[in-house]
């Protein structure tokens, strides 16, 4: 095995780590190779989520640190990981925080979802884009992928709402 690999196993097998109920994941686009800023909106989505007392068990990805781990900005390899740990959790909920420049990324992550079939989870777009483009968006994906909702705006009370329904 290569350390990509390894890496990779480590991610989606750690035994210490709980399976998830909600994974929201901050995407970068792979043209970026420099962090922009910190994933503000994850991180704070998350501290909401967990003070809210929903009973779920929360946990984020942060495509920056894959593509620190992986050192390469090759679209497949930073969203592999992604997709083998909803594989591995299940999680009821994937939140994509989806900035510009980062629809390429949401392309291929419902695109491999999509293969789940009816273990895919219900998948929440929020931030710059979705929020700006939701008609297109949802234009966009409404023949491929059905289980998509999109935020638009601040999304605390949104996404704890979202949750508590998909529970």
């Amino acid at each position: 095995e290569n350390v990509a690999q390894q890496q990779l196993y480590q991610l989606v097998s750690d035994s210490k780590r709980q399976a998830s109920d909600v994974l929201l994941v901050n995407l970068i686009a792979p043209k970026y190779k420099e962090r922009i800023k910190e994933p503000m909106a994850v991180n704070t989505l998350a501290a909401y989520i967990r003070a809210s007392n929903l009973g779920v068990n929360l946990d984020t990805i942060d495509m920056y640190r894959i593509l620190q781990e992986q050192g390469t900005a090759d679209l497949d390899v930073l969203v592999r990981p992604v997709i083998e740990r909803i594989r591995v959790d299940r999680p009821m909920v994937v939140g994509l925080s989806a900035k510009w420049s980062t629809l390429v990324v949401v392309d291929r992550i419902l695109d491999e979802l999509n293969k789940l079939g009816d273990s895919c989870p219900l998948v929440v777009l929020g931030n710059t884009i979705p929020t700006f483009a939701h008609k297109e968006i949802l234009a966009r994906y409404e023949d491929t992928f059905e289980s998509l909702l999109i935020v638009l705006g601040e999304g605390e009370e949104a996404l704890e709402e979202i949750i508590r329904r998909a529970k």
